[in-house]
């Protein structure tokens, strides 16, 4: 590293620390502008000076970070909140003036108006159903009326005890009528007082009635097609069941909005964007097979099972860690084998097969492994062949024998979130992962970095070549964020598959020896990086860069080095413990 770069690696780190100026520094960072519209009582006033600086907000000294970030907690009276922030260094001072104007959410009152206040439905937007489903309608009106939809259907009016005291809530669990002709309009709602009309209102969503009369089959378009379980959203998309191959039938029931309902069999309905989906000619039946020879070989590198179909049939897996098991349902498919041909002298990590029919349209596969610790495996198509495809441990599960994936948040445009003393998370991942990068090739370990300069780089584009390269595991670093940025602060760590939470757990173990607060190790977590069944992986969000005293810390390189030091402490742990359970 020469002498320049780093004078510039000093000088970027020193600037949020505020290095003694010879005047007063003040940058306001909330409220936005100086001033903010705001609807609850409770916020911070944030900002940034010189780290020698004294800061006082009315009367009160207000304590000031290693970085120049102060915060001070305010709680507002309806209406215009001023507050005068002064920061004073050398005799010189500077004053600024900041504005709440706090607006309390109104109560929710009876509608005391003959209106239809309010029309929610779900599912909603633009919405195709078969008959035998249903909607749920509410609305808000004025109480003790009769709410009608379609001019047939009448809503209940929940009683007071249900509502919170409040009248005027009105329902009804609607069944989609093959008969009813007017589905294929928007529902139009009346408000009536005996045989007296107050109000009409046209809901905005669009229903239409599903035609099941002939099945309707499609055919995924793409190598890792999304499986949704429902209509959920998080900031983080919907909950993933899991993935599909491409060119694999499936049958569509219905629509919500951009994603295709589809069938696995008769309790199972999941959703698939449409995007992802070719819909076939009519004419086309419903996906089904009877099941050929099964089969448990294995070659140089790898284990296989290998399914026989005679059409690409929709499948999801699960995995079982007591024992450890991967589990295959196959939905569409019969039982129809008779033999399960296994070459035990060619498996190294499957130990036995067996197969049930769960129910009509249901075939489950359920794959023994020899391993306390599940190394991954991938689902695919070989023709019609069904396969998966188990990795293997390493026979030396030293750290040195690794190949790791490790993941630096954000990056480019996608700057992640930002803290207080004016960095973003993105500069910060790369940092970190790159020193992490440093210390596991000081111990022999081979590194894959999905980025290493500020780079615009998709999850998705990550994630592909991830899967092509293939490290024996993923650590993703990435930094927290909050709205409030002084009570929340701490490390977590995140994984998705029961499976691989031993990696994320004792990584999680030795990170809180930094001293930070314990956030949590978090399962079930729907993070791009930890959805790949190709191998284990563990996230990791080292500190809340909204809280302060989170933000100071990782501007200090000896805390860095120390992290990185309990995150490579983690995985030794855990690869300890997968040698001692082979």
């Amino acid at each position: 590293m020469t002498n320049s770069i780093k004078f510039f690696i000093l000088f970027w780190l020193l600037i949020p620390f505020g290095v003694s100026a010879q005047n007063a520094t003040l940058r306001i960072v909330s409220p936005e502008n100086k001033a903010e519209q705001v609807k609850t009582a409770k916020q911070f006033i944030t900002g940034t000076t010189c780290k020698d600086c004294i800061v006082t907000i009315g009367d009160k000294n207000i304590k000031v970070y290693k970085t120049g970030v102060f915060v001070f907690p305010v709680v507002l009276n309806p209406g215009e909140n001023k507050f005068t922030v002064t920061t004073a260094f050398n005799k010189k001072s500077i004053k600024e003036t900041v504005i709440f104007t706090y607006t309390p959410a109104k109560p929710v009152k009876e509608t005391d108006s003959a209106i239809l206040e309010k029309i929610t439905i779900e599912p909603s937007g633009d919405v195709a159903l078969t008959a035998g489903e249903y909607l749920l309608v509410k609305v808000k009106a004025k109480p003790n009326c009769t709410v009608i939809m379609n001019n047939k259907y009448t809503l209940t009016e929940l009683p007071k005890s249900q509502t919170k005291g409040i009248g005027g809530y009105y329902q009804l669990q609607y069944k989609m009528n093959k008969e009813d002709k007017l589905l294929y309009s928007k529902f139009k709602f009346e408000l009536k007082k005996k045989d007296l009309v107050l109000h009409t209102k046209t809901d905005n969503n669009a229903y239409t009635l599903f035609d099941d009369t002939e099945p309707m089959v499609g055919t995924t378009t793409m190598v890792y097609t999304p499986v949704y379980s429902g209509l959920g959203e998080d900031r983080l998309g919907g909950t993933k069941a899991g993935f599909l191959d491409s060119a694999v039938q499936v049958q569509i029931v219905g629509r919500v909005n951009n994603l295709y309902k589809v069938q696995l069999h008769n309790n199972l309905k999941v959703f698939i964007p449409k995007d992802n989906i070719q819909v076939l000619p009519a004419g086309n039946a419903i996906p089904k097979s009877l099941s050929g020879s099964i089969s448990a070989i294995g070659d140089s590198a790898f284990d296989y099972v290998r399914i026989n179909l005679s059409q690409k049939l929709p499948y999801l897996t699960t995995q079982n860690t007591r024992p450890n098991q991967v589990v295959v349902n196959v939905f569409g498919a019969t039982i129809n084998t008779n033999w399960i041909t296994q070459a035990p002298e060619t498996l190294e990590e499957i130990e036995n097969l067996e197969m049930n029919q769960l129910q009509d349209g249901q075939l489950q596969i359920t794959v023994d492994l020899k391993s306390k610790q599940l190394w991954g495996y991938q689902m695919y198509y070989e023709g019609n062949t069904l396969v998966l495809k188990v990795r293997r441990p390493k026979k030396d599960l030293q750290l040195s024998n690794m190949v790791i994936g490790l993941d630096a948040g954000h990056g480019g445009s996608n700057e992640g979130a930002k803290g207080i003393a004016g960095k973003y998370e993105k500069e910060f991942t790369l940092l970190i992962t790159k020193e992490l990068q440093n210390m596991l090739e000081a111990k022999g370990a081979k590194v894959i970095m999905t980025r290493e300069t500020d780079i615009s780089f998709e999850n998705q584009e990550r994630l592909k070549m991830l899967r092509k390269k293939m490290p024996d595991f993923l650590i993703s670093i990435h930094l927290n964020s909050a709205e409030d940025p002084l009570r929340v602060k701490g490390i977590s760590t995140y994984y998705k598959y029961n499976a691989f939470r031993a990696l994320s757990a004792n990584i999680y173990k030795r990170v809180v020896e930094t001293g930070l607060h314990n956030w949590g190790n978090i399962g079930n977590f729907n993070f791009f990086g930890n959805s790949a069944t190709e191998f284990p992986s563990a996230l990791v969000e080292c500190l809340f860069i909204s809280n302060p005293e989170d933000e100071e810390k990782v501007f200090d390189p000896a805390f860095r080095t120390l992290l990185n030091q309990k995150i490579v402490a983690g995985i030794e742990d855990w690869l300890e413990l997968c040698a001692k359970n082979r």
